[in-house]
């Protein structure tokens, strides 16, 4: 099945300078952000009990995860277990642009959802 990210919906941002599409099928669950060069990252670590894979696709994207900063490029990939504590803390000159999968999916990021947020600041 051939997925279009400008027909998905948007989910809500996580910060400003920044875009979500999400998609989700009944094991996990993907979301494509877009983030511009100046967004603002809070750098505040939580965790959610999803796995999450993080795969970035132009740019460049700094995260930790527990007590390891990483900075992903294209192609590059982090897996972060359920539980884990990790942030976002920014993004190269170009900004980035990557995507997060989840298992299981997280149903809680569907536009329309009535479901708590699974995040854990």
């Amino acid at each position: 099945m051939f997925l279009d990210w400008n027909s998905q919906p948007e989910t809500h941002r996580m910060r400003a300078g920044a875009s979500r599409h999400v998609a989700s099928g009944q094991h996990s669950s993907v979301v494509r952000v877009v983030t511009d060069p100046g967004a603002e990252f809070d750098g505040r670590p939580h965790r959610h009990p999803h796995e999450q894979w993080v795969v970035v696709t132009a740019g460049e994207l700094t995260l930790s995860c527990g007590e390891k900063k990483h900075t992903l490029g294209a192609g590059d990939v982090l897996f972060v277990p359920g539980g884990q504590w990790h942030a976002a803390l920014g993004v190269g000159e170009q900004g980035a642009v990557y995507l997060e999968f989840s298992a299981p999916p997280r149903l809680d990021l569907l536009p329309g959802s009535v479901l708590p947020s699974a995040l854990e600041f």
